[in-house]
């Protein structure tokens, strides 16, 4: 049996040498080894990638050969500890010192000392520690302070302006409530809020959409009720993407890149399983999970397929009243899901996205019959992988153009401009971007 302590120490290294998901490591490791259900790794891991830069300027004043040379265990038991220290006032400090020993020990003995002097060091000296002025480079001071690469910083700053970006920086490491979508064809809002709180969840309606409620509680996915297809895990952003499409009994639609399918599935639902959808993706494993999950939510109407969105489909042009392109992206609007994201993305992936985004709609535009509706939509706030490809495509498209999603709908979103773009700071959302067009007769 593991430790908490160490759990995270073991996801906190893959997240850092393979680029895993902590929230998929997460959820494997609690089911595996029974630790606490997850709830103080949840806590280590997030607080420790959410704050890593500002955790690391830290360790640096009181390693004086850098941490460059540090053996990457010791240094991210030191993250561990540390975070503990600063942030985490119902761990006691001695349990925080005692406990970094004592894993160091497991992992590298002779180090054991070196993490107790660190730690020790800083409990002297914390009140002396002096932080970059944010007068002096307000780059730098963001980048320590909510621990953010600095190029994303100064992409951010380019556009808003410094007390946004801010606040969208708190925002990124902000954990987010739990929201999931009702299905309508097994259960409304009221049925399934009185089924839920009496299994002890607390329940409240969603920001935006009626089958959106945010819970609290434990055990959200390893229930009955989920099991059974009568809600799934799904931020409201996602949900008005397929809203903004809006399917309905009897259409014909693709999804391009449907997997894991939370937006394929909730399109079927809204077509009230009647018409047809043609979900793909590059991935097998994930199209097998797809139809399992349609499977479970009582819909019968998709056909999963194993199929290269960049990969034109001849046999598909102008077949379909309604098309889906959910492109691939930096995800820089879910790092408040995913707060790896801060360091293992590149500022020059942006424009790598943004050519394959091209690329897909392209493809899409020629999926969708006339009359027919596309939405373009990703989980990131770059301009460049959104906007700019909109605009690029309706130069290129004058047969496309875009339309407002339905005001019944998105009544409650206050909309400047024809697309949506959601900000966490603002909306409490993901960020996310979506933009419906029309093809013309």
């Amino acid at each position: 049996m593991k430790s908490d302590r160490q759990a995270a120490l073991e996801i906190l290294l893959e997240v850092e040498e393979k680029k895993a998901y902590s929230n998929l490591l997460i959820n494997k490791y609690s089911r595996k080894y029974k630790i606490n259900e997850g709830a103080f790794v949840r806590e280590i891991v997030y607080g420790v990638i959410e704050n890593k830069i500002f955790l690391d300027y830290v360790i640096s004043l009181f390693v004086t050969a850098g941490l460059k040379k540090l053996k990457s265990e010791v240094l991210m038991i030191l993250r561990i500890g540390l975070y503990q220290l600063i942030f985490l006032t119902g761990v006691p400090s001695y349990a925080a010192v005692n406990e970094s020993v004592q894993l160091t020990r497991k992992y590298s003995k002779r180090h054991a000392g070196f993490v107790n002097a660190v730690m020790r060091n800083y409990m002297r000296s914390k009140d002396n520690i002096h932080f970059p002025e944010r007068e002096e480079d307000v780059i730098r001071f963001f980048s320590i302070k909510y621990s953010y690469e600095p190029w994303m910083i100064e992409e951010w700053l380019k556009v808003y302006n410094e007390d946004f970006t801010e606040a969208l920086l708190i925002a990124g490491n902000k954990t987010p409530e739990v929201t999931i979508r009702l299905n309508a064809l097994k259960t409304d809002a009221d049925a399934l809020s009185g089924l839920l709180s009496r299994q002890g969840f607390d329940i409240k309606p969603g920001k935006f959409t009626k089958e959106a409620l945010i819970i609290k509680g434990k055990n959200i996915i390893d229930n009955a009720l989920f099991e059974q297809g009568f809600y799934q895990v799904q931020d409201e952003s996602s949900m008005m993407a397929v809203k903004a499409l809006d399917p309905k009994p009897g259409d014909h639609m693709l999804d391009l890149c449907a997997a894991p399918g939370g937006k394929t599935i909730f399109a079927g639902e809204l077509m009230a399983d009647k018409g047809r959808i043609i979900a793909r993706d590059v991935h097998a494993h994930k199209i097998r999970l797809l139809d399992t999950r349609a499977e479970s939510h009582g819909i019968h109407i998709i056909e999963a397929q194993l199929h290269d969105a960049l990969v034109f489909d001849i046999n598909l042009k102008d077949k379909f009243h309604k098309v889906l392109a959910d492109v691939p992206c930096s995800g820089l609007g879910v790092i408040r899901r995913r707060p790896e994201i801060k360091y293992n993305r590149k500022k020059e992936e942006l424009k790598d996205f943004a050519d394959i985004q091209y690329r897909i709609l392209r493809n899409a535009g020629d999926y969708v019959r006339k009359g027919g509706t596309l939405v373009y939509s990703t989980c990131t706030i770059s301009d460049r992988e959104n906007v700019e490809v909109i605009k690029k495509f309706l130069k290129e498209n004058a047969n496309f153009k875009v339309i407002k999603p339905d005001k019944e709908e998105f009544g409650r979103l206050e909309m400047k401009d024809d697309w949506i773009q959601l900000f966490p700071n603002i909306h409490d959302t993901d960020g996310f971007f979506i933009c419906k067009m029309l093809k013309k007769e």
